[in-house]
C-alpha cells in the first residue's frame, strides 16, 4: 500500500486545513496546513499490523497464542481498510482542492506515476530475476495452478486482484500484498473524473450508495453465489472493497465544510462510542465465524468488514478533531511517523523478504518450524525496514521531490 503524501506549499488541500473560530482551548481543532503527523502515525501503525499478521502465519501453526494474536490483528482497526480510507480521504482532498487547475489531470497522474511505478516495477524485476535464476521458486511466488509468467503479466497491468486469481493472496509470496495496489490503481482511474465532472450532491449520493451496496454485494457473493473462500473474490475484488475508499472520499467532501468540522468536534464523544461499538461488532462477528456459528461467516464477510471500516473511520476522525493535542499524542510518536513514511516499500516487500529469509537462511518455508518462523520474522522485519529506509532516502524521496515539479 503506497503512501499518499499531503502536498506542501501553497496548494489548497481542504481535508488538512481546519478553520474553527473562537479562542484557543484544550479541545480546539488545530490546523496543520502542510501535513498531519497523526495520519502518518496511523499509516505506520497500519503497516505494522499488516506485517504482524503475515509474519505470525507460520508461528500460528504451532502456537495457540500466536494464532489468537493473528486473529485479533485481522480485526484490528489499523489495517488495510485504514489504508483505503486514508487513500480516499487524502486523494479526494487533493482533487477537490485542485479541480479548477488547468493541470488537474496531468499533475495528478504524473505524481501518482512517480510515487507508485518505480519501486513497484523494480520489485517485479526482482521477481523475474528469481524465476530466471531459480526456476522452481516460481512455484512459491505465483498462485498454485498458474504459471509465474501469466501471473506476472497480470501484475504488470494491475489486474492481479480480479477473479482469475481467486486464491493468490495465500499463495503468491512475492506479490501477495499487491492486490490492494491494484485496487487503488482502479480507484485512481475513476475518481479524478468523477470529482471533476459530478456535482457535490451527486458525489455524496453516489458514494453513499457504494458504502451501502458493497457489504450487500459481499453477502450476495458469499451466500448466494457460494464464493466462500475468505481470501478470494469477496476479499480482493475491487467492487467488494470499494466502500472503504468511498468512505474516505466522502469524508474529504464533508471535511471541506467548516460547519461539519465544528459538528464533529461537538460530537466527539459519539465518535469514541462509534469506535468502541463498531470494533466490538467486528470482533464478535469474527469470533462467531471462528466458532462456526451458522451464517456468521457471511455476516463477518459482509458487515464485519463494514464495522471494521467504521472503526477505522472513527480513529481518523479523532485524529482530525484533536490534531496537535495530547489526546492523540500516541499517533505522533516519531517511530510511528517514520514507519508511516516508509510504509509503501515495507508493505510491498515484507512478504517476499520473509520468503527469502526462510528459503536461504533456514532452508524451509513458513509453518514448518516455530523457532525458524519466529527468527525469520524478526530478521525479515529488520531487513524490510532497512530496505524501505534506503529506498526512501535514495529512490522514493528524490522521486517525490521531482514529482512535485508538476504543479496544479
Amino acid at each position: 500500500m503506497q503512501i499518499l503524501e499531503i502536498p506542501v506549499g501553497t496548494e489548497r488541500v481542504s481535508p488538512t486545513t481546519v478553520l474553527v473560530p473562537g479562542p484557543p482551548e484544550p479541545s480546539r481543532i488545530h490546523a496543520l496546513p502542510n501535513r498531519l503527523h497523526e495520519l502518518d502515525g496511523l499509516r505506520g501503525g497500519a503497516a505494522l499490523t499488516v506485517i504482524g499478521y503475515h509474519y505470525l502465519a507460520g508461528p500460528a501453526v504451532y502456537s495457540h497464542t500466536a494464532g489468537r494474536i493473528q486473529e485479533l490483528l485481522y480485526v484490528f482497526p489499523l489495517s488495510v481498510d485504514m489504508f483505503f480510507i486514508l487513500s480516499g480521504f487524502l486523494v479526494g482532498g487533493i482533487l477537490l482542492g485542485t479541480k479548477t487547475s488547468p493541470n488537474y489531470f496531468k499533475t495528478f497522474y504524473m505524481r501518482r506515476l512517480y510515487r507508485v511505478a518505480p519501486i513497484y516495477y523494480l520489485w517485479i524485476l526482482g521477481f523475474i530475476g528469481l524465476v530466471l535464476c531459480l526456476p522452481k521458486s516460481g512455484n512459491d511466488l505465483a498462485p498454485k495452478g498458474y504459471s509465474s509468467w501469466a501471473f506476472l503479466g497480470s501484475c504488470l497491468v494491475f489486474v492481479q486482484n480480479f477473479p482469475r486469481f481467486p486464491l493468490f493472496l495465500t499463495k503468491a509470496q512475492w506479490f501477495g500484498t499487491t492486490w490492494s495496489l491494484a485496487l487503488e490503481e482502479h480507484f485512481y482511474l475513476v475518481v479524478p473524473f468523477c470529482l471533476y465532472r459530478l456535482s457535490r450532491r451527486s458525489l455524496i449520493a453516489g458514494l453513499s450508495a457504494i458504502i451501502v451496496l458493497a457489504p450487500l454485494a459481499r453477502m450476495f457473493a458469499w451466500q448466494v453465489l457460494n464464493l466462500k473462500n475468505p481470501w478470494g473474490i469477496t476479499y480482493v475484488w475491487t467492487p467488494f472493497r470499494a466502500d472503504a475508499l468511498a468512505i474516505g472520499v466522502l469524508l474529504a467532501i464533508l471535511w471541506e465544510s467548516p460547519e461539519i468540522k465544528v459538528f464533529f468536534r461537538k460530537q466527539i464523544i459519539w465518535i469514541y462510542f462509534c469506535f468502541g461499538a463498531t470494533a466490538t461488532v467486528a470482533i464478535v462477528l469474527d469470533y462467531m465465524k471462528v466458532k462456526h456459528v451458522r451464517y456468521a461467516d457471511a455476516l463477518a464477510v459482509a458487515f464485519g468488514r463494514s464495522a471494521l471500516e467504521a472503526a477505522g473511520l472513527s480513529v481518523i476522525l479523532i485524529a482530525l478533531v484533536f490534531q496537535g493535542h495530547k489526546n492523540v499524542a500516541i499517533m505522533r510518536w516519531s517511530w510511528a511517523r517514520e514507519f508511516g513514511k516508509i510504509s509503501y516499500c515495507t508493505y510491498l516487500t515484507h512478504r517476499g523478504i520473509l520468503w527469502l529469509v526462510l528459503l536461504f537462511g533456514f532452508h524451509t518455508k513458513a509453518g514448518f518450524g516455530f523457532r525458524s518462523d519466529v527468527l525469520a520474522g524478526i530478521i525479515a522485519l529488520i531487513l524490510t525496514t532497512c530496505l524501505a529506509a534506503l529506498s526512501w532516502k535514495y529512490l522514493e524521496g528524490p522521486l517525490q521531490r521531482r514529482a512535485h515539479r508538476f504543479t496544479y
